[in-house]
């Protein structure tokens, strides 16, 4: 399918479909019906001819070609082939890893001497009896407390939160820790960064003139305020892509389009006394929102379209 699909068909042969199958190519059919074992096709594949940029087939792939070609080379009309659908040196097929379906794995079985506290934990400890380890100790409680507020507010705790925890006796002590941190406003300031790099957000408008945006803010904080009332996932994406035209219609919902429009303006696009330097800039603004929605929502470089016609390098 790599070289032989119906938009680049070497040699002029096409194997998506039965038609061009018996059609064949420049150099005539693959297969030759009145004497199969001269076939062009069994002939390319049993001296390495093809494929090419490949390992050679394996005996037992090419005795499967020759016995297919000796029954008739049979070819139901309504079986094609997707050339997208396996991974190719060339680009992603639907079976690349990131455009899986998420499943709920089962969960291991394993003897764990009461180390494992979740369903997440039984996952690490396979991996780390696969690999001949063993846990690590666990943490003194000023060490976990000192990572926990250094994840979730950036900082480093207090004396007095310190000696709080310490003399929490609770079985819960660790949870409500947590809990702590999560309610503060200092969580959607730590972690709206994250966030915010990845959306290109930027208080000015880059290139040479780099002017202020004094109104950048609201979008700032939309995101911060985001994260601090644990908004859900799906109402903070939507809002970010269409929150001015999606009912009911709300000041918030408004602000959080800031997303579209955070990143580099050329100034030029208004001021250009070119119509096609205006026009240039413009479609600059336009993949920008492109790339912005496909990597920051989808995983995918969609903006390479741009320029190309197929899929990311593997």
């Amino acid at each position: 399918m790599e070289c032989h699909n119906a938009s680049e068909g070497k040699g002029g042969l096409i194997l998506e479909h039965r038609e061009g199958f018996l059609r064949g190519g420049k150099q005539g059919r693959p297969v030759d019906a009145a004497e199969p074992l001269k076939s062009r096709l069994l002939q390319y594949v049993t001296t390495g001819k093809m494929p090419k940029k490949r390992p050679r087939l394996t005996d037992a792939e090419v005795d499967v070609i020759q016995k297919w070609i000796v029954a008739g080379a049979q070819w139901p009309e309504e079986v094609r082939l997707n050339p997208f659908a396996k991974t190719t040196q060339k680009r992603a097929g639907t079976d690349w890893w990131s455009l899986q379906p998420i499943k709920r794995p089962e969960v291991p079985i394993l003897k764990d001497d009461g180390w494992g506290r979740s369903e997440i934990d039984r996952f690490v400890l396979r991996k780390l009896q696969k690999q001949g380890l063993v846990p690590a100790s666990e943490a003194q409680r000023g060490v976990v407390l000192r990572r926990v507020k250094f994840d979730l507010i950036g900082l480093p705790p207090t004396p007095r939160e310190l000696d709080t925890f310490l003399s929490d006796k609770s079985p819960k002590a660790y949870e409500a820790l947590v809990d702590e941190f999560l309610k503060s406003p200092h969580y959607g300031e730590r972690w709206a960064r994250h966030w915010l790099d990845i959306v290109r957000f930027g208080e000015s408008d880059g290139y040479e003139n780099d002017a202020m945006r004094p109104h950048a803010w609201p979008y700032r904080d939309y995101v911060i305020q985001s994260l601090n009332e644990d908004k859900p996932y799906d109402r903070f994406v939507r809002q970010q892509i269409a929150g001015d035209v999606t009912d009911p219609i709300t000041r918030e919902g408004v602000i959080a389009t800031g997303f579209l429009v955070a990143g580099p303006w050329d100034h030029a696009q208004a001021v250009s006394g070119s119509k096609i330097e205006k026009l240039r800039q413009r479609e600059k603004q336009l993949e920008d929102l492109v790339t912005v929605v496909s990597q920051s929502l989808m995983g995918l470089t969609v903006n390479c379209a741009r320029c190309h016609d197929h899929k990311f390098d593997p």
